[in-house]
């Protein structure tokens, strides 16, 4: 029988767990922008949703199996491990943007600023519709799937050019602006 090192293979559990997490973050940019926290007791959580209130909901679990083989173990280092250790990261990755995807779809609906274009083409039309039911902040993060995001980058450097609809893009942000002040100088502070 092998023997056992508490210490040691706590500190390489440690080190594995960290090194998956920030990998996991580099693969989803959804978990950079995402501030997590940590919760040690409790089955639910709640949260004040504008809107809606209040709302309390349980927690959505992201696990990934993981399975070492003990004929493994000898040559787990080095690209082996890396590889492992990868592999990991992107399937957690991946469901922690499913999840983010899932979320905001619902939560979208619910306050009724979700948009979908039918499948067709962005359109100057569909890009001040959607910039006009955003609710703006200074952080305000817009997210978009990669192919979208692309698609309208390219129509943007297209849309500059047009004086007509750059004056009415720029009349919605400014109005978004203006109630995002109005909103900040009458909210209450807490003691």
């Amino acid at each position: 029988m092998l023997p056992d090192f508490p210490k040691m293979r706590k500190l390489l559990e440690e080190a594995i767990h960290y090194q998956i997490h920030l990998r996991a973050r580099t693969k989803s940019v959804i978990s950079t922008l995402v501030h997590g926290i940590t919760q040690h007791e409790g089955t639910q959580h709640s949260y004040h949703q504008e809107g809606s209130g209040t709302i309390t909901q349980g927690y959505e679990q992201i696990a990934s199996p993981f399975t070492i083989r003990f004929d493994e173990v000898p040559e787990l280092i080095g690209e082996r491990l890396e590889a492992k250790i990868d592999a990991l990261a992107e399937d957690i990755a991946r469901q922690t943007s499913d999840l983010f995807y899932k979320t905001m779809d619902e939560v979208t609906k619910k306050a009724g600023t979700s948009f979908d274009g039918g499948g067709g083409p962005i359109t100057q039309e569909i890009a001040l519709e959607m910039h006009e039911r955003t609710q703006w902040s200074p952080d305000s993060v817009f997210i978009a799937h990669p192919v979208m995001a692309e698609a309208m980058s390219k129509k943007w450097n297209e849309w500059q050019a047009d004086a007509e609809f750059m004056k009415k893009f720029k009349e919605i942000d400014r109005r978004k602006k203006e109630e995002w002040r109005d909103r900040e100088s009458n909210r209450k502070l807490v003691n």
